[in-house]
């Protein structure tokens, strides 16, 4: 006994989902199972298994997945085509704006929300093989396809909120670097000596203790993040020509902000009697 899939694509994914559906036969014939394809018109794909006498209801289970797995691929793949102008529509942009490309391109690298966009088109496409072998990809993703389109709204008011946030760290950043650059009374070298419970110390180039001077002793909390602002709140009032860091306890975050603001200035003492007794604590 035959079974037919006619699958309709526009002829502009004709040959991406050619290479979908081609690739998902490939495996089931490696199992042993007879089955074929053919595209004629252009974007009009009939698809076909033989069933196995003994096997036919796996053998049908299988052709559908394989089918509704290709048809959910050419979706997650071309989803700017299906749901692009539903997402921008009542937005300030349009489909070429600089920065709905670019919100774009990250949800593109995210590969864990195009594999949970991928499952949920194939469950819905599975589920549509079920009343009809006829399948229209546009119209499908049009109508049935409607939780997609939640999910990638989320992920693009996600992003758009970070790429802003973003945009003003890197302004503050700036800030912070015109700052510390105009400044004309500098320490030639500060060393930071990096504590247990996020705390530090400051000192000069010749080791002599700076914490009087910016009066630290009595703000540190037991709170890695505040202590994090106040280191480079001290480094940014002393503006040292130089910064070695001694100690293994500085968390990234507080070495990138640091590098960002203070560029080359910026070093890690590679072992030092310093660092030595602060590692053991």
């Amino acid at each position: 006994m035959k079974v037919e899939i006619k699958v309709v694509v526009d002829p502009e994914h004709s040959e991406i989902f050619d290479t979908f559906v081609r690739r998902e036969l490939k495996i089931l014939r490696t199992r042993g199972m007879r089955v074929q394809y053919k595209e004629r018109p252009k974007g009009f794909f009939r698809c076909r298994m033989t069933e196995h006498r003994f096997f036919g209801r796996v053998d049908r289970k299988g052709f559908t997945a394989a089918i509704s797995n290709s048809v959910a691929a050419l979706v997650t793949v071309q989803w700017q085509t299906f749901f692009g102008p539903e997402l921008i529509r009542g937005q300030d942009c349009i489909i070429d704006d600089l920065d709905w490309l670019q919100l774009c391109d990250r949800l593109n690298q995210d590969r864990a929300l195009m594999r949970k966009l991928r499952n949920s088109a194939a469950v819905r496409v599975a589920q549509h093989l079920e009343e009809s072998t006829n399948l229209d990809v546009a119209g499908l993703a049009r109508f049935r396809l409607h939780d997609l389109v939640e999910q990638l709204c989320d992920a693009l008011a996600w992003l758009a909120d970070d790429q802003i946030f973003e945009q003003e760290n890197e302004e503050f950043i700036c800030i912070l670097k015109n700052y510390t650059s105009q400044r004309e009374e500098r320490l030639d070298a500060v060393n930071v000596v990096i504590e247990a419970g996020s705390r530090f110390k400051l000192y000069d180039a010749a080791f002599q203790d700076l914490s009087r001077k910016l009066e630290l002793d009595a703000h540190f909390l037991e709170d890695e993040v505040r202590n994090e602002d106040i280191l480079i709140s001290s480094l940014l009032t002393l503006s040292p020509k130089k910064t070695v860091l001694h100690g293994k306890r500085c968390l990234p975050v507080t070495l990138e902000t640091l590098r960002e603001v203070f560029g080359a200035t910026i070093t890690q003492c590679t072992g030092c009697n310093h660092c030595s007794i602060w590692n053991k604590a």
